[in-house]
């Protein structure tokens, strides 16, 4: 406890340190002890002071340090009536995943700027209440990923091309990406047409060659990797057309093995999916 020279501080970490003794056991605790003197460290003004709160807490470690020191907190929540906000915590956590979005290309890039203003913009909207935090983070997700596509190219803003290339990877961020265009060309004056993301044959082989791709990464992988419920997902996805959210109710349970492939009983409907390993031994 050298490193901690405040008496009242010593005393706190004592406390906690019997508290985890107690939780973990003597060897358990002793392997941690080290790593949790920082959190001690970081947070000893206000243990001194007696000005504990989440909210103050949350805004000092941030939510990747309360998960990083998970035990600490639950301490402080057990020992001292540490109030945890759910809510303060996720919005935390939206808000530094949007930043760590936002901060994605260089700064030096005219991308960065692109990103910046567009930022200003959802964040004026979470502020006005028409859009929640989550949703500004989602709407940044397509953005950042193609303003940094672009900042890798010669231009300055997005070409078709880069838009294109972008929904064949990820065909489930069109609507997303076509808020982020009409931003663009507000804000930039860009002559940039999206009429063609609209068109459902475009996103409808974008998301089959997605499919496919995916298939062909689940044949390729050896046995002891592989996933049958994420097999049959996909299989589901690209054959029968079910959409991502009904896929994620299928359960283990509903997978019948047959002989000539697996049938999967859903929503009292039968659906049939050939095997992984029709398409490994043909290709061996």
């Amino acid at each position: 406890m050298s490193d901690l020279e405040d008496f009242n501080l010593q005393a706190h970490f004592k406390k906690y340190t019997e508290w985890l003794e107690q939780r973990l056991g003597s060897h358990k605790s002793a392997l941690l002890i080290s790593k949790h003197i920082h959190f001690f460290e970081e947070i000893s003004d206000l243990l001194i002071k007696q000005a504990l709160s989440y909210t103050v807490l949350l805004h000092r470690l941030r939510p990747s340090g309360i998960r990083k020191y998970l035990l600490p907190m639950q301490w402080l929540s057990t020992v001292h009536n540490l109030q945890i906000d759910i809510q303060a915590k996720e919005y935390c956590s939206e808000i530094d995943q949007l930043n760590k979005l936002v901060n994605s290309c260089s700064e030096s890039l005219f991308s960065s700027q692109i990103l910046q203003d567009y930022y200003k913009v959802l964040i004026k909207r979470v502020d006005g209440g028409k859009i929640s935090i989550r949703s500004a983070r989602l709407a940044m997700k397509p953005a950042a990923a193609l303003m940094f596509q672009v900042s890798k190219s010669r231009f300055d803003m997005p070409q078709v091309w880069h838009i294109k290339h972008y929904l064949s990877e990820h065909p489930g961020q069109a609507t997303s990406l076509i808020g982020f265009i009409v931003f663009l060309k507000k804000s930039y004056g860009v002559n940039l047409s999206y009429s063609f993301i609209k068109k459902s044959n475009f996103l409808k082989a974008a998301r089959n060659h997605k499919l496919e791709r995916e298939i062909l990464k689940l044949i390729s992988i050896p046995e002891e990797s592989f996933d049958l419920l994420r097999w049959v997902k996909v299989c589901l996805r690209y054959f029968h057309k079910l959409n991502t959210v009904h896929c994620m109710e299928i359960q283990l349970s509903m997978i019948n093995d047959i002989d000539e492939g697996l049938v999967i009983n859903f929503r009292k409907e039968n659906y049939w999916i050939p095997k992984r390993s029709i398409f490994v031994v043909y290709k061996g």
